[in-house]
Parts: structure tokens; C-alpha cells; sequence
């Protein structure tokens, strides 16, 4: 019996900001069945938080599967080490680089004139973050947004890519989350923590079927 079933965001629940009726009818259904619904994105807790919010969802797998929120709060979690975000804030000083920094509650950034960022804000809908001042300590952070070529990678991971999960989803913008998280990584913790089985939980691609149950 399915028990949860865990949305993708952009470009499955919704196109930017549209989201057509049928899938929030789709959604208050599965709710009225008793069936738990999560967010399972590449976005952060601090971006879903409106949706979840507007829909009534309880779970947000964000930040890649780095971040576990329950109605906001951090529930799981794997940050960077403290002094890996310092050394990143400190290269992107030196060489005049744009970084996008998520944490639980607030999505920070270094520069707010990057013309990277604010294309991508125009494409896919970033939320306007929180300039970060030089010298600023940030928060627990589970995702950074590098806007750098593939050329400029080895500035931020060195030699050293198997120990982060990269995504390159821009020529100009790849995510960097920390070792061994994905959202599926991160959808089996939420399981686990839920004590629900895999086959308990469902992608939303098979919600049609569970009209059927």
C-alpha cells in the first residue's frame, strides 16, 4: 500500500510558477486518502516554503536530498564543514565569482549584480536571496550554487570531485552538495526516518495508478 508519494518540483509540479488546477486537486486527494506527500527538489527549504505552505504539504526534501524539513523545521541534515563554505566565500572574493548559498532558513549569495544569477532567476524563478557581508559568518549550509564555468571547477573542488555530488544543470551553474546526497539518497532517509518501507512510497509519475487502490 503506497503511504507516500514525493513530488519533483520544477518541471513536474510546476512550470516556474503555474501550476495548473488539476494538480493541486491531485494533491488535496492523495491528502484526503491519508497518503503523506513530500517535496523531493534541488531547491531550497527557504524557496519551498511558500508551496508548501500553499498546499499543505508537511515534508521537503530539498537542497538534493542535503536538507529534511518538516513543515519548515530541520528535521535531517548534512552540511558543509564551516571553514569549506569560508574558503569557498573567500575564492569567489578573490576571483570575482558569484556563489548562491542555501541554508535551512535563508538563501544567501556574496553578489547580487551577477548577471548569471539573475538569468537564471528569469528562467527557473529564484527567490531573491540575502546578501552575504564580507567577513559574515553564514549559517549551516547544504547547497552551494557555483555560477562558474566547467573550466573554473577545480577553484572549489580541486582534485577532489568524488567527495561532493555535482550537478551541472547551466555551462555556467553547477550545484555542489556534500558527499553521498542526492534526492534519492535523501528520499530514502525521509523513509527511514518515517519507518515506511520503499515500496510504501511512490514517484509522483505513478499517482495515476493509485486512483486504483
Amino acid at each position: 500500500m503506497v503511504k507516500l508519494v514525493a513530488f519533483d518540483v520544477d518541471g513536474t509540479l510546476r512550470d516556474k510558477e503555474f501550476m495548473p488546477d488539476s494538480t493541486r486537486g491531485a494533491i488535496a486527494e492523495l491528502q484526503r486518502r491519508g497518503i503523506a506527500v513530500a517535496l523531493c527538489t534541488g531547491r531550497s527549504e527557504y524557496e519551498m516554503a511558500p508551496l508548501c505552505k500553499e498546499l499543505g504539504i508537511d515534508w521537503a526534501v530539498t537542497c538534493n536530498g542535503a536538507h529534511i524539513g518538516h513543515r519548515g523545521a530541520t528535521v535531517l541534515g548534512t552540511p558543509f564543514a564551516r571553514e569549506q563554505v569560508r574558503s569557498w566565500l573567500r575564492t569567489a572574493e578573490e576571483r570575482g565569482d558569484t556563489l548562491l548559498l542555501y541554508g535551512a532558513e535563508l538563501m544567501l549569495t556574496n553578489r547580487l549584480d551577477d548577471p548569471y544569477f539573475r538569468r537564471a532567476q528569469r528562467e527557473i524563478g529564484f527567490r531573491e536571496p540575502v546578501l552575504l557581508q564580507p567577513g559574515e559568518e553564514a549559517p549551516d549550509i547544504y547547497q552551494c550554487i557555483a555560477f562558474i564555468g566547467s573550466e573554473d571547477e577545480e577553484a572549489y573542488v580541486g582534485d577532489k570531485k568524488d567527495r561532493y555530488y555535482l550537478h551541472r544543470w547551466r555551462d555556467w551553474a553547477i550545484d555542489i552538495n556534500p558527499e553521498g546526497t542526492n534526492k534519492a539518497a535523501g528520499l530514502r532517509k525521509l523513509l527511514t526516518h518515517l519507518d515506511l518501507k520503499a515500496a510504501e512510497a511512490a514517484p509522483s509519475a505513478t499517482v495515476s495508478t493509485i486512483w486504483k487502490c
